[in-house]
């Protein structure tokens, strides 16, 4: 009984990306799966170790690791190794305006 339930959460999530939402609560969420909020934090934390505020974050940090390929899908090698150098050189000058050459360089 509790994989089926298991199994509805874990669609909403992943299927739905209910964590997208800023405003998700516990609240909410049971709403939406339609199962009652105590029994969807039992199986959350009985299944996966996790509250449900973990449960959810562990979604949105898996999105966000996954925006620099999806960012660097068909820019060249070259741009990349630029790119990285500009944030280099923007964290150990901090805005100061003497790197002009590094940024003409980095942006041809």
């Amino acid at each position: 009984m509790y994989d089926d339930y298991l199994t509805k959460i874990t669609v909403q999530m992943e299927g739905e990306k209910a964590y997208r939402n800023p405003d998700l609560t516990l609240q909410n969420f049971s709403e939406k799966v339609k199962i009652p909020s105590y029994l969807v934090s039992k199986i959350i934390n009985s299944k996966t170790d996790l509250n449900f505020y973990n449960f959810v974050n562990k979604y949105r940090i898996e999105e966000v690791k996954e925006i620099p390929y999806r960012f660097w899908q068909g820019v060249s090698l070259r741009r990349r190794a630029r790119f990285a150098v500009l944030l280099l050189l923007t964290n150990l000058i901090n805005n100061s305006n003497s790197c002009g050459l590094c940024w003409n360089w980095l942006t041809t």
